[in-house]
């Protein structure tokens, strides 16, 4: 919700995000953290943001469909 306004997710953390405003709408991914899910994210183009347990956070710009 907050990608689709443009707002860009620099941090996580307990409970909380932190995002910055930018001029273009941001999807997010998360997956279970394991070696795997991070290296399959980033061949598929996805930005690593960060890590809380037990999730890796990604990022990468909206795609115009």
């Amino acid at each position: 919700m907050e990608g689709s306004k443009g707002n860009e997710m620099i941090a996580t953390g307990a409970l909380k995000m932190a995002f910055r405003p930018t001029s273009y709408p941001w999807e997010y991914r998360r997956g279970i953290i394991a070696v795997a899910v991070t290296t399959e994210m980033k061949k598929a183009g996805w930005t690593y943001v960060s890590s809380w347990l037990p999730f890796h956070y990604f990022k990468g710009p909206m795609s115009a469909e």
